[in-house]
């Protein structure tokens, strides 16, 4: 047999040089609900568009035979299940970035997972489980999320799985000054960044300091599928003279980002923040910050933070009073750009990507 060395050195170099194809999935319905899961996505994305060996696409859902190497779906949804099982029937490699965590039922879910083991009941917990047993590779942005995943689906992710934090781009607050200040004529605020609706209990802290002696500033768009507690939200700040609340302005937008430039305080209370992109953007800012007392969170922001437990009204009154009059702290900022990028991000998602290859 006559061997064609030329034709096999030709082979390799054709392989090392051809770039990895990557497509980008979201969780439905991305353009409907942008928040902080699509943030996760577009960042790394527009930060791996420069590498030689790498191509990343936003999925297009109408595009036929596209040749992906890899497909990286965000968010951990049923919906995902038929799309992940197709792509290994395929021969796609599959990575997950699941940004799911929750603090409550964890024993339960943990005993129907058992359970489910053996008599499969096609729940959404059970979808949830598969779309994570069916993926090469996970990719939970705390060691918490992942110690979570791990003890409610009842699975053993160490070998295939990497902790990438959340990030903000180190340039976010460049160019941006007090625009927002100039404009709405407040400034050393209470300020809340986020969708309207109650997993992130907006109308909670708008009872709790209605007509005091605080300034308090909303940012945030409606949930349409949240109409009736958009409602009782906006009848305490008609009611209200010290509340005020403007949809949400584009995030690249310089006004949006000066609001945080001006606020002294920055409160988020979802139950489920991992950890919440809005909280590291308004330490960043050089804001106190008051959140929720969750695993997750902890583990981003340690003792920076003010912590509250949203079940307790006294509790969370304390915590954005103390962190008002408190001074800001000058090593917050740098911690969180030291510790948290996207660029650090794109890089580890590439370091993955080319392991699996």
């Amino acid at each position: 047999m006559i061997i064609n060395y030329k034709l096999i050195v030709l082979e390799v170099v054709m392989k090392k040089c051809s770039k990895i194809l990557v497509g980008y999935f979201p969780a439905a319905p991305f353009f409907l609900i942008y928040g902080g899961g699509e943030t996760q996505l577009m960042n790394p994305f527009h930060s791996l568009q420069n590498h030689s060996d790498l191509e990343v696409r936003l999925i297009n859902l109408f595009e036929k035979d596209a040749k992906y190497d890899i497909i990286h779906f965000f968010g951990l949804h049923y919906s995902h299940y038929r799309a992940i099982k197709l792509a290994k029937a395929k021969g796609i490699i599959v990575v997950l970035s699941p940004i799911s965590y929750a603090t409550k039922k964890v024993l339960l879910g943990s005993i129907f997972h058992r359970v489910n083991r053996f008599f499969s009941f096609p729940t959404t917990q059970w979808l949830h489980r598969e779309c994570l047993k069916l993926a090469d590779f996970i990719l939970p942005n705390s060691y918490e999320e992942f110690n979570y995943l791990e003890s409610y689906f009842n699975l053993k992710l160490a070998n295939r799985s990497r902790i990438v934090y959340n990030a903000i781009s180190h340039d976010f607050f460049d160019n941006v000054n007090f625009e927002f200040r100039d404009k709405y004529k407040i400034d050393n605020y209470i300020l809340c960044v986020g969708k309207i609706e109650p997993r992130k209990n907006q109308l909670l802290l708008a009872k709790l300091f209605e007509n005091t002696e605080y300034k308090l500033v909303f940012v945030g768009a409606k949930m349409y599928d949240a109409a009736e507690y958009y409602e009782k939200f906006q009848e305490i700040i008609n009611n209200s003279n010290n509340i005020i609340h403007i949809e949400e302005f584009p995030q690249s937008s310089p006004l949006f980002k000066s609001a945080y430039k001006s606020a002294k305080v920055h409160v988020l209370l979802g139950e489920n923040e991992t950890p919440g992109m809005v909280s590291i953007e308004a330490g960043v800012a050089g804001c106190n910050i008051v959140v929720h007392d969750c695993k997750p969170v902890r583990e981003y922001f340690g003792n920076f933070a003010f912590y509250c437990k949203i079940q307790d009204n006294d509790s969370i009154i304390n915590a954005v009073q103390n962190a008002f009059h408190s001074e800001k702290n000058p090593e917050f900022p740098a911690f969180l750009l030291s510790s948290y990028n996207w660029n650090k991000v794109a890089a580890d998602y590439r370091e993955v990507y080319k392991s699996l290859i």
